[in-house]
């Protein structure tokens, strides 16, 4: 009875990576293909995504995002906090690596930020209902400022340059479209349906591209010559970001649905968009790729069996919560 219990719990899990990983893979799968097939170069789809679709896309979901400015800030405070603890543990752990300059940003692409959109979002909901995707929406927005910006900059910085990789970045489209999106929202303005239609086309061709991009990667397969680094940067994205993400929403009072969703998406494995950033600024790109698949692949396991105890943790709490309310309704001490 108690395995049948265990495997009913987990069907729910196992079910959302069947319908997010493998259409994931396949798309990959299929870039890798045509890469093979045609030996063609990635360096245009990633301009085409670096340019033109990133921006549509964080535009539009930053800006028609429904969630509250103000109640999502201890959410987005954390998610801040998380990203200076890893920063200092990153590069801590990089250079114990002996890593270069080039290689150390590859290594903190590949730690800080994790994969929200693609699957954070889906497990969120599945796993935790629409309290759970409504705390990963506001962890997907936070990161996408984070991720496009900081990310930015620790791959332009990969290359001595003064004050280059800071101009480099404020270059960007992404960046101007984040401004944009929050300027949008904070004075409640909507974009005419002339424009709001197109940036929603660009913005939902970008995932598919981005993962035709991985695809081109994933048909060198996972490079296993710098394994050390490889294995540091998939423990910190699978299994450290779990714990820190613990420990930082319990410093700011998270608790229920609201800190279990926080743990999961937080534990992601590695964004794919990061293999744009690695190949636009030649930060490792062969490394940040193979991470990104493995990642994907590990979390199949690592995601699975942190949803169980986390959900297994939140059935004896309210086990435990009733048992003993009925103890003091019937007066007992």
């Amino acid at each position: 009875m108690g395995i049948q219990n265990f495997t009913k719990g987990l069907w729910p899990v196992v079910n959302i990576f069947l319908n997010v990983i493998v259409p994931v893979l396949v798309v990959a799968a299929a870039g890798a293909g045509l890469q093979r097939w045609k030996k063609l170069s990635a360096a245009p789809f990633g301009h085409m995504m670096l340019y033109l679709l990133s921006p549509a896309l964080v535009l539009d979901s930053l800006a028609n995002a429904e969630m509250p400015l103000m109640a999502s800030g201890r959410i987005v405070l954390g998610v801040l906090l998380m990203s200076v603890v890893l920063v200092a543990i990153c590069v801590s752990l990089s250079r114990i690596l002996g890593h270069g300059r080039s290689m150390q940003g590859a290594f903190l692409l590949t730690t800080l930020f994790p994969n929200v959109g693609n699957m954070g979002l889906p497990i969120a909901l599945l796993a935790f209902g629409e309290q759970g995707l409504a705390v990963a929406v506001m962890i997907y927005a936070a990161q996408a400022i984070i991720g496009w910006s900081l990310g930015v900059y620790v791959a332009a910085r990969s290359h001595p340059g003064g004050f280059s990789p800071l101009k480099q970045t404020l270059r960007l489209p992404v960046l101007w479209a984040i401004a944009a999106a929050l300027l949008l929202r904070a004075t409640g303005t909507e974009l005419p349906a002339a424009l709001a239609k197109p940036i929603h086309m660009l913005g939902q061709a970008s995932v598919p591209v981005m993962l035709l991009i991985l695809g081109f990667q994933l048909e060198k397969g996972v490079a296993l010559d710098r394994w050390p680094s490889l294995v540091a940067a998939l423990a910190v994205r699978l299994i450290g970001s779990a714990f820190i993400a613990y420990l930082v929403g319990a410093a700011l009072g998270l608790e229920g649905v609201t800190q279990q969703t926080f743990i999961v998406v937080s534990a992601m494995p590695a964004a794919v968009f990061i293999t744009i950033i690695a190949t636009e600024f030649q930060t490792e790109p062969r490394f940040v790729s193979s991470v990104v698949i493995a990642s994907t692949l590990l979390s199949f396991v690592s995601l699975t069996m942190l949803v169980a105890f986390l959900q297994g943790g939140r059935r004896y709490s309210r086990r435990a919560a009733e048992f003993f309310q009925g103890e003091v309704e019937r007066g007992r001490p």
